[in-house]
């Protein structure tokens, strides 16, 4: 069974909970229901091999690690908390991708998200 890491899901303009799954070859961040109907993104699959973590250095520790996921056309945030972010990383470089992180001092990210087509 994949590594599946439940996360703060934000699409378009949307947050709301998800899952990050973790496969060989293979990262797909998926929004949890509400947050499906309402944006109409089923699934974002990672394209590059490479994925940004954003790690904001003045944010509380539950909501300071955010992991850019990006297919080329929709781009989303998995959010998780700060003690979690060595599992993941770890899961990730297992899975043949490379993590380059960005530290901020208050970003999310949330600026990389393209709102509504």
């Amino acid at each position: 069974m994949s590594p599946s890491f439940q996360v703060g899901a934000s699409v378009r303009s949307v947050s709301g909970g998800g899952h990050l799954i973790v496969e060989q070859d293979y990262v797909a961040l998926e929004p949890g229901p509400l947050t499906r109907r309402v944006t109409h993104v089923e699934r974002v699959v990672q394209g590059p091999r490479t994925i940004q973590m954003i790690r904001g250095r003045l944010l509380p520790p539950w909501m300071n690690t955010h992991f850019v996921i990006s297919d080329g056309d929709e781009t989303a945030l998995a959010g998780v908390p700060g003690w979690s972010r060595r599992g993941i990383v770890r899961q990730l470089q297992q899975a043949g991708f490379s993590v380059e992180e960005e530290v901020s001092s208050f970003s999310r990210g949330a600026e990389r998200i393209r709102p509504w087509p």
